[in-house]
């Protein structure tokens, strides 16, 4: 049975050594005959059926007494609490290794052990990302046994068709309230599902790592035993996108996953978050709000639906949504450094720099919370301050366009041009229509006595944003220094409708060019 999980035989060595300190040998004696003597007494169905539930109350307290119940959440990069030689050696084990415990001691005695995929568990217990596997055992009267420690059920005998009824894939539980606290959603796996999620969550351990090389063919090898998985599509989506850069089979894979599991909140979010990265923020609000339906009390999906509504300017659902997530989880990192920006945008720069500096004495890298932090010490004239977070920012993240702006503006009130003009091209070439920036390589521009590079780089602005304040009066600065006095006051004019509260400035230029 290790053999057919995929181990080699130093994983059935190990089995062997709980033979006899687990008595295996007797336990499958009682249920051997047990079964003869339903082929001797047809009509003892319910003894033997009776004898097998022992059977199984047995393992079970074997293994609670044997192995450790640990919680691998998303952040644990371990993983080994999945991969049986790592549960023997250890004696530490969660879901997928209890899954493999049951199936192969379980079959070591005689017994129909196989795997559910748990979409809804039957308590709050689980996190929003996580994937939950328990084992299920068919007894020899037709009625099933569910053990899963973790999701709080233990449950008697049951006939499974009289609480489940079929709901694609998988089977949805007939009465949310029933008394036996069965899990409101199963799938059944096969034994290639199994290994595809250990080989799954052992890649997963290499990510992040400079040995991501190794992961990478196990999660391949995985999608050629269950291509069909959610839990193996939305990890090779993972590897494509973050790892080779292609973001559209990505995406193919991340809508074959909810296709194939539309109960499953992770499926919905996992998606959603796809979408946002790429800018679609329309299309991923209804699969964030699919998400929350689903499984409510999930903070990671609060703060990454909150950042959507940001993107949009629906600043009051973001502060709605990084609240209700502070509430489930007070000191959640990703929704503390979201509220830092939110309170950058309403003023209150000290309680931005409260949550951004509580968020980077956790988390250093923290883009968010960097991007806040240089808010505040700009709006403060604190320029060097802001440009060394901007350099941590650009380390971190040197796709963020912003970055290379906000050091453009820091560098330029340092008096280094130059440099500022750098960054401005750099953020330009990662965000073309970013308006303001581009009015401000145009005041540059004016500043090297170049405007007729001034000028293009204003009616770029104006493309993106026809009423930018600040790109009219620059073009308006641009046309006069090329002695184009007509069109530079009808520019100089046209900032002011856009900001009246620029008059004084327009009269000063309008005076000092002579227009």
């Amino acid at each position: 049975m290790t053999s057919e999980l995929g181990y080699d035989s130093t994983v059935g060595d190990l089995f062997v050594e709980f033979v006899d300190t687990w008595r295996l040998p007797e336990l499958s004696q009682r249920i051997d005959n047990a079964k003869q003597k339903l082929a001797e007494e047809p009509q003892a169905t319910a003894d033997v059926a009776r004898t097998q539930g022992e059977v199984l109350d047995q393992i079970r307290q074997y293994v609670r007494a044997t192995f450790k119940q640990v919680n691998v959440g998303p952040s644990d990069t371990s993983k080994e609490f999945h991969h049986l030689q790592r549960i023997l050696e250890t004696r530490q084990s969660q879901c997928v290794g209890n899954s493999q415990l049951f199936i192969v001691l379980g079959t070591a005695v005689g017994l129909d052990a196989r795997a559910i995929d748990v979409i809804f568990p039957s308590a709050g217990c689980l996190d929003e990302h996580t994937f939950h596997m328990a084992p299920v055992v068919r007894l020899a009267d037709g009625r099933v046994r569910i053990i899963d420690d973790r999701g709080e059920v233990n449950s008697p005998p049951f006939v499974f068709s009289e609480h489940y009824k079929r709901h694609g894939a998988s089977w949805k539980l007939i009465d949310r309230a029933n008394p036996l606290q069965l899990h409101r959603q199963v799938r059944p796996l096969d034994l290639n599902e199994v290994r595809a999620h250990v080989l799954v969550s052992t890649a997963a351990s290499f990510f992040d790592s400079d040995r991501s090389h190794i992961g990478r063919p196990l999660v391949e090898t995985a999608f050629e035993l269950s291509p069909d998985s959610s839990y193996v599509l939305l990890a090779m989506a993972r590897w494509l996108e973050h790892k080779d850069g292609d973001v559209d089979r990505a995406e193919a894979l991340l809508k074959q996953a909810l296709h194939n599991d539309p109960d499953r909140a992770n499926c919905c979010s996992r998606y959603a978050e796809h979408l946002a990265r790429r800018g679609r923020f329309r299309e991923a609000q209804p699969l964030f709000n699919r998400a929350m339906a689903l499984l409510p009390e999930a903070p990671n999906t609060l703060v990454s639906r909150a950042m959507c509504h940001y993107c949009l300017e629906e600043r009051q659902s973001a502060s709605k949504d990084v609240a209700t997530a502070l509430r489930i989880e007070p000191n959640h990192l990703g929704a503390l450094a979201l509220r830092a920006e939110l309170r950058n945008w309403e003023g209150n720069l000290e309680g931005a720099l409260v949550d951004a500096d509580f968020v980077l004495a956790r988390d250093p890298d923290n883009s968010s919370a960097l991007r806040a932090r240089v808010n505040v010490r700009m709006h403060r004239g604190e320029y060097e301050a802001a440009e060394r977070d901007c350099d941590a920012l650009l380390t971190v993240d040197p796709g963020a366009s912003d970055g290379w702006s906000s050091r453009g503006i820091c560098r330029s009130q340092l008096g280094r041009l130059r440099e500022a003009m750098q960054d401005y091209c750099k953020a330009v070439e990662l965000s073309p229509s970013d308006f303001q920036v581009l009015a401000n390589m145009a005041y540059l521009h004016l500043e090297f006595r170049e405007p007729a590079k001034a000028l293009a780089d204003c009616d770029a602005a104006l493309k993106a944003k026809p009423d930018y304040e600040l790109a009219l009066f620059n073009r308006g600065v641009a046309l006069a220094q090329l002695g184009r006095k007509a069109e530079a006051r009808e520019s100089i004019e046209r900032s002011v409708e856009a900001a009246p509260e620029t008059r004084a400035r327009a009269d000063g230029a309008i005076k000092r060019f002579g227009l």
